[in-house]
């Protein structure tokens, strides 16, 4: 799969694991090792629709932004919602509305689609309590996931998610280039790294480069749902 990933350039290798053990040792060398972005699929095919949007937990942190992008070009391609879910404020710190509002005003310049922020309490029983209503779920890799794998809280989301969930790793990026519009690792080329709950993408423009440099300055503005 790494192989064909670099070949072929792609920008995404989709692959459908097991909620018994979604970071098995075979996976976990395909996420440390493909150049391009991952997403993990757990649990059904997307059920996408009017009253269905993508949601995306979303606290500025590096693969939350890779979440953001594939969230934004799932719904657009969909033509469904999107929704922003960040953290309500807490004694200690602010809420996530500057953060949210920033992302949603980028994602509608780079890829016309039109994102519904949400706040809500910080925790794992308030993010699938949001989940219920959404069509898929789309969460980013914590950065420590090569020391504590998915962790407690992403588990917890594997385990009781009501929604299809995409779990997604930001793959490294060449310079500060754009990158070149690229195919999307679709099922009759990488069958091995696909799920059958692929759904048609468009062909990329490249906002990639302009998101990440833009989120390097708003990443910290606000607490994040999926820590």
């Amino acid at each position: 799969i790494v192989r064909l990933a670099s070949d072929h350039a792609v920008d995404l290798v989709l692959i459908d694991v097991s909620r018994t053990d979604p970071l098995a040792d075979d996976v976990a060398a395909v996420i440390a090792a493909a150049p391009c972005d991952i997403a993990l699929h757990v649990g059904d095919a997307p059920r996408l629709g009017p009253d269905a949007p993508v949601l995306v937990p979303f606290g500025g942190a590096e693969h939350d932004w890779a979440a953001l992008e594939l969230g934004a070009w799932i719904a657009r391609s969909q033509g469904v919602g999107l929704t922003l879910l960040g953290s309500a404020s807490r004694r200690e710190r602010r809420d996530a509305s500057r953060l949210l509002a920033d992302a949603s005003l980028l994602v509608q310049k780079t890829a016309g689609v039109v994102a519904e922020p949400l706040l809500s309490r910080s925790g794992v029983d308030e993010l699938i309590a949001a989940a219920a209503n959404a069509g898929l779920l789309v969460v980013g890799l914590s950065e420590r996931w090569r020391e504590e794998g998915f962790g407690p809280f992403r588990l917890a989301l594997v385990e009781r998610s009501p929604a299809p969930a995409l779990f997604v790793r930001r793959g490294p990026r060449p310079g500060p280039q754009p990158r070149s519009p690229r195919p999307w690792c679709r099922a009759p080329r990488c069958r091995a790294a696909m799920t059958s709950c692929t759904v048609d993408m468009p062909a990329r423009s490249p906002p990639t480069a302009r998101m990440k440099r833009i989120s390097a300055g708003v990443s910290n503005c606000g607490p994040s749902h999926a820590a």
